[in-house]
């Protein structure tokens, strides 16, 4: 005898051939009953009848097993052989416009009771591009200070996103083939000139108009404190009379915070913007850009903003 209970059906085999089939749930005293077997009961018509038994088996007929079936406009099915089998679902991006689509996918698992169950997985693709990165404060040497609060990223044309854990930031679906965009990064952290700037930021600056010294392009805007595109002796006074209090405030328009890329590419001075945005072209591959910001007179960024 042979019970079925995925498929509630049990069959009598007498000598190899087949004697009857019948619904397991309909054998109990009342015509109906679960999909187990709790009890075996071997019996004969009369007190001296004997039988043998022998060859007696209960067994989960097959490994467990987990299928994937569906995708986004493509079919198939996936019988993975092994528990640590991993399943790829991919899509060609070629054939979708840019965009986030939305697909469900069919996860169907004999589990150890026996009962077949299936799931509906939502999977989420991105077909496009994308732009990525990280925003820190200071530079790149001695070492990194994430942005992960209070810290916004904008791609332009696009949205502006909130910096996460590390200061990372990701903007896709984008489209390809050449678009061009732009990126620009503010925060909305306090400005902290007492904690930020002293009189080393200004040496540092005579020493880099004396050529002593060489700043990054983040140096060069957080030591332009007079905001006329260059770094010159000026500045230096400028935060002299700030750190003395003869001051009070940089002269218009007073920028709290600037920021260029870690990679150094964003030339400073003229003809390009003060605290101008980095320029992105994507090309055929994901773009990564780690932006790198500074409060105006930090031009050694010793100050770590807080984690607000």
């Amino acid at each position: 005898m042979i019970v079925d209970l995925d498929n509630d059906v049990a069959e009598a085999i007498y000598d190899g051939q087949s004697i009857y089939s019948w619904p397991w749930s309909e054998g109990g005293s009342n015509g109906t009953g679960p999909l187990i077997i709790d009890a075996i009961d071997f019996y004969g018509a009369t007190a001296d009848d004997e039988m043998y038994v022998d060859n007696f088996l209960v067994e989960l007929a097959g490994l467990d097993w987990l299928t994937l079936n569906g995708g986004l406009g493509v079919s198939g099915l996936v019988a993975p052989s092994d528990p640590a089998d991993i399943i790829a679902i991919g899509v060609n991006a070629g054939t979708y416009p840019v965009g986030i689509y939305n697909k469900v996918i069919n996860m169907t698992t004999n589990e150890l009771c026996g009962a077949k169950n299936t799931y509906a997985i939502t999977v989420t693709m991105n077909v496009g591009y994308s732009i990525s990165g990280n925003v820190y404060y200071g530079i790149a040497v001695p070492g990194t200070k994430p942005m992960e609060t209070g810290t916004t990223v904008t791609l332009t044309p696009g949205s502006a996103v909130s910096t996460g854990t590390g200061g990372a930031y990701d903007f896709r679906p984008l489209a390809g083939g050449g678009a061009n965009y732009t990126l620009s990064v503010a925060t909305t952290k306090a400005y902290n000139f007492a904690a930020g700037v002293a009189n080393n930021d200004a040496l540092f600056i005579n020493r880099y108009v004396l050529g002593n010294l060489q700043l990054t392009t983040v140096q060069k805007r957080a030591g332009d404190v007079n905001f006329n595109n260059e770094v010159a002796g000026n500045d230096a006074l400028f935060i002299k009379r700030r750190v003395l209090g003869n001051i009070t405030a940089w002269p218009a328009p007073n920028l709290n915070w600037v920021y260029a890329t870690t990679g150094d590419d964003m030339p400073f001075g003229p003809p390009n913007a003060i605290n101008g945005p980095k320029q992105v072209t994507i090309s055929g591959a994901n773009v990564i850009v780690d932006l790198r910001m500074l409060e105006t007179g930090d031009v050694n960024s010793s100050w770590t903003p807080p984690a607000e």
